[in-house]
């Protein structure tokens, strides 16, 4: 990794820190350090180690990752999340119910011949997606979790860089 290093009065260094930047304007140069990324030899004891940075930005595109994942398979927004929560819960309630009305479960009733020829069948369909959708998410979320456990035990770039590259996240059904 190249870091550039600035002094307070302006002077500019480039280096290669493997993970390690030393205090603007006082690096000298850097050397491997035997079970370390780097360390800048000059001053060891001001070395700032960049190790958390690759990580937090390797943890934010996993998490960015697992977000666009579960998100593809949603019309995206919060009003439309309240609005699939409001129709899971008539679905649920519809199933449940022994003589459901059209003015009791009018999400369900909206959706008679676009999702299925009748409404028993509109509310199976609504739970048995939503419970596709939360077992998907579930998946994404172990993984989610397993990646950012590894690249947190990383001990340097490369490993981190080996973490997240290693990382397989799962297919929803209807891709």
């Amino acid at each position: 990794m190249i870091q550039t290093i600035f002094s307070d009065d302006g002077f500019e260094t480039k280096v290669e820190t493997d993970g390690y930047v030393c205090a603007a304007g006082e690096v000298a140069f850097a050397v491997p350090i035997p079970g370390e990324d780097a360390l800048c030899a000059a001053f060891p004891g001001r070395a700032v180690r960049l190790l958390a940075l690759e990580q937090s930005a390797a943890c934010s595109r996993i998490n960015a990752t697992a977000e666009a994942l579960c998100s593809n398979l949603i019309t995206p927004g919060q009003t439309q999340q309240t609005r699939y929560a409001r129709k899971l819960a008539q679905a649920e309630a519809f199933l449940q119910d022994g003589t459901p009305t059209e003015a009791e479960y009018p999400l369900i009733y909206n959706e008679v011949g676009i999702t299925a020829s009748n409404a028993g069948a509109v509310a199976t369909a609504i739970v048995q997606a939503a419970e596709a959708y939360d077992t998907f998410c579930d998946q994404v979320e172990l993984v989610r979790a397993k990646a950012k456990g590894a690249i947190l035990a990383a001990s340097n770039a490369s490993l981190v860089a080996s973490a997240e590259a290693a990382v397989v996240w799962p297919t929803a059904a209807s891709e």
